[in-house]
């Protein structure tokens, strides 16, 4: 973040902090994303953390401030001080809009609008807002979009007051600046923690996934395709999908084989319906 172009900014900040005739004291809850995954949004978390940290308060930005579970976040957020920042890296992992419906996710939408009051601002690099719990970007103070690489753009967050549906955003950008790398104390230990629970995560989806599949293997059926195709012949209206063909997916569902199995017959299945509908029309014609 050049020296020139970051005066604004800060005041922003300073406005956050202490307040301004247009708003009280409040934490900055901010996601961060780019159109392009690897563009900076993780960078510009961490860079603007030391900047704003050391020029407001004399500061050095704590790594352990960096969370990638809710519990941990949590768990920080009741540790630090207030004007300090923490940062949720990837908040699509454990606040994802596919599981709005997780208790846990309830929970931190419910602390992080109770603690607002704390001053305790929270960045969420993300690649797309669409990715995070609607509950956590309703609350969202403000967004940066990293367009290209070591530049930054500004958004304030203006939500419709008046509608109680869900209201249109405004966002009207505040501003652009370009930044630089974070200190390589703070990007190594980043670094080392991210690797770190990557691994743990890649090695407990790896055990799901072996669970799920060992699960799966267990209640398929030995019936082969040949077999599945003269049933489906005897009763063939039961297995018709909206294309007017046997469907792989209600093969799958009424005979519990894997989908090649059932998309294997699926099809044959479909080409004796066709022949026979060909040879009835002939018929027909002859006659």
């Amino acid at each position: 973040m050049t020296e020139t172009d970051c005066d604004w900014f800060l005041n922003l900040w300073v406005e956050s902090y202490d307040g301004s005739s247009r708003q009280p004291p409040h934490s900055v809850y901010q996601p961060i994303t780019s159109p392009i995954h690897q563009t900076g949004k993780t960078s510009w978390a961490l860079r603007q953390w030391e900047i704003v940290l050391e020029r407001l308060k004399g500061w050095k930005a704590d790594p352990h401030n960096i969370a990638f579970s809710i519990a941990d976040f949590l768990q920080r957020r009741k540790e630090i001080h207030t004007y300090d920042m923490q940062v949720l890296d990837e908040p699509q992992r454990a606040a994802s809009s596919r599981t709005w419906h997780a208790e846990d996710q309830n929970i931190l939408a419910e602390d992080l609008m109770a603690s607002n009051r704390y001053i305790k601002p929270a960045l969420f690099p993300t690649p797309l807002n669409a990715m995070i719990d609607n509950r956590i970007f309703d609350i969202a103070t403000s967004q940066v979009v990293i367009p290209r690489l070591a530049h930054a753009e500004l958004y304030y967050i203006d939500r419709s007051q008046l509608d109680r549906k869900k209201g249109k955003v405004r966002t009207p950008k505040l501003g652009s600046l370009t930044f630089g790398k974070p200190s390589a104390i703070l990007w190594h230990q980043y670094c080392k923690m991210f690797d770190e629970d990557y691994e743990r995560r890649r090695s407990k989806n790896l055990e799901r996934v072996q669970a799920i599949v060992a699960e799966s293997n267990k209640v398929m059926s030995a019936v082969q395709p040949e077999d599945m195709v003269t049933l489906i012949m005897q009763e063939p209206q039961k297995y018709l999908g909206r294309s007017g063909n046997i469907s792989p997916v209600k093969v799958r569902s009424e005979f519990k084989v894997p989908y090649n199995r059932a998309q294997e017959a699926a099809m044959d299945a479909t080409s004796q319906l066709k022949r026979r509908a060909e040879l009835e029309e002939a018929e027909k014609e002859a006659v």
